[in-house]
């Protein structure tokens, strides 16, 4: 999803927007989502470690950053559960292994949760497509609480954030539940 496919949502609410406001704060909408649901989490390619170096660059998905690291698994093979490891990261994707793995137990398996870069165009369907109504929303908020608009408009705000924030909640739920919206299944614990 490219975020001029929301354009034709937003534009009733904020009559005479410019095409790069709306841009901008589909945007940053988009990245704050992101960064509220962590709904956007991606295997990257394994980091294939040398012997006494201790940084590694990941290789993001183009128009991504860095929101945090999930896991870093260490293991020789595909069928073994591995070692975790703990670097450090940066929203660069840099990561810092501080003790050093041991390059001979093989590459290191990273999950991370992403979100949009500040030059991002759009966002992945899968999410984009399933939550457009909360970024719709949200969009339209924050173009309605800039002051002084001809589409300013203080007395909506409160009500798109909410359907916004709804948008969050369901994509938090459905991030607990593995991204499915199967429900969620407790099992008491053998010692109780």
């Amino acid at each position: 999803m490219i975020w001029s496919d929301l354009y034709n949502d937003i534009q009733p609410h904020v009559p005479g927007c410019p095409e790069p406001a709306l841009e901008d704060a589909v945007r940053r909408t988009a990245m704050r989502f992101c960064r509220d649901s962590h709904i956007w989490e991606e295997e990257l390619q394994s980091v294939h470690l040398a012997n006494g170096v201790d940084r590694y660059q990941l290789e993001l998905p183009e128009e991504t950053a860095v929101l945090s690291l999930v896991s870093a698994i260490q293991r020789k093979s595909p069928d073994e559960s591995g070692n975790e490891v703990w670097p450090s990261i940066n929203v660069f994707g840099l990561l810092h292994f501080s003790p050093l793995p041991d390059p001979d137990q093989g590459p290191v398996e990273v999950r991370a949760v992403l979100k949009p870069s500040r030059d991002a165009t759009g966002l992945p369907d899968r999410i984009g497509l399933d939550y457009d109504e909360a970024l719709i929303h949200g969009a339209i908020a924050a173009l309605q609480e800039i002051p002084g608009r001809d589409w300013s408009n203080p007395n909506m705000v409160s009500y798109h954030k909410s359907i916004y924030f709804d948008g969050v909640a369901e994509a938090i739920g459905r991030r607990a539940r593995g991204n499915t919206d199967r429900p969620l299944r407790v099992k008491a614990h053998p010692n109780l």
